[in-house]
């Protein structure tokens, strides 16, 4: 999918992944607060493309941390064995 093309979309995406309420969502991504809650509701119901891309978001941050972590290990050599002596 990548980088929605409506930049409040994108940014909604983002705050979304990183835990935001819909609505805090919404005001974060340069949207009116007043009727933040309805209208936030209302634009995900229309744009089920806000909710793939957050998973998206985080599908990459998870991968990027199940590098680092793996990549950490090998650099402290740890291994099975190490551990589970």
């Amino acid at each position: 999918m990548g980088i929605l093309h409506n930049a409040k979309h994108e940014l909604m995406a983002s705050a979304l992944a990183d835990g935001m309420s819909q609505d805090g969502a919404y005001i974060k991504a340069g949207f009116s607060p007043k009727g933040a809650r309805g209208s936030a509701t209302k634009l995900l119901k229309q744009n089920a493309s806000i909710f793939q891309r957050r998973d998206e978001i985080l599908a990459e941050r998870e991968k990027l941390r199940s590098a680092g972590a793996v990549a950490a290990a090998e650099k402290e050599q740890v291994t099975k064995e190490y551990v589970l002596r």
